[in-house]
């Protein structure tokens, strides 16, 4: 009897507290919060989603928000630079896809420096009780050094179509990156 009070008690106070925050129930808090209608759907997403982070994560060593910005600014450079073939008729399908080529290869040093510092026996430097795995430096200059080449490339592409008028932060990125941007008259016609 006295189970059942308590157990009514938080009940009558779930659904306050639930009905005050604007959801109908309990059931109805929980269908939204955890998508019950369609848990076979989300359980499979998420369990699909899991095991890509985690073998990216043991493989490639890069959390998947950092792969995912990585591969927003990979699209970012792609298809700016398509613009820019194209706004100015100069659009070589031989040359389409260097993009892919260089993403393969950034992955690659990422991928490659990071199983080297995860599997590779290195010479201990005993430096104030603590051991250095130069490999983790190299790892970490290869991811960045991805990064930030994207970036630019982004950032260039972006002053080339002409964008500064609508993206005022360019002028100030150009400055500091100090960009010498080919035209279409100095690289016979070829963007970056």
């Amino acid at each position: 009897m006295k189970e059942k009070v308590i157990s009514t008690g938080i009940q009558k106070t779930a659904n306050i507290l639930v009905d005050q925050q604007g959801f109908d129930s309990t059931h109805d808090f929980f269908d939204s919060l955890f998508q019950i209608h369609n848990l076979k759907l989300s359980m499979s997403l998420t369990l699909a989603f899991t095991g890509i982070a985690s073998f990216i994560e043991t493989h490639l060593g890069i959390k998947a928000i950092v792969l995912l910005g990585i591969v927003l600014l990979f699209i970012v450079e792609m298809g700016t630079g398509i613009l820019y073939a194209r706004k100015n008729n100069i659009y070589d399908s031989y040359r389409a896809p260097r993009g892919l080529v260089k993403m393969g290869i950034y992955m690659s040093m990422i991928g490659i420096s990071h199983l080297f510092a995860m599997h590779l026996p290195v010479p201990k430097i005993p430096y104030m009780n603590w051991d250095f795995n130069f490999y983790w430096p190299i790892y970490y200059f290869f991811l960045n050094l991805t990064i930030v080449n994207l970036f630019i490339s982004c950032v260039e592409n972006c002053v080339k179509l002409g964008w500064e008028e609508y993206i005022p932060m360019l002028v100030w990125l150009k400055k500091i990156l100090r960009l010498k941007l080919n035209t279409k008259s100095e690289d016979n016609g070829k963007p970056e």
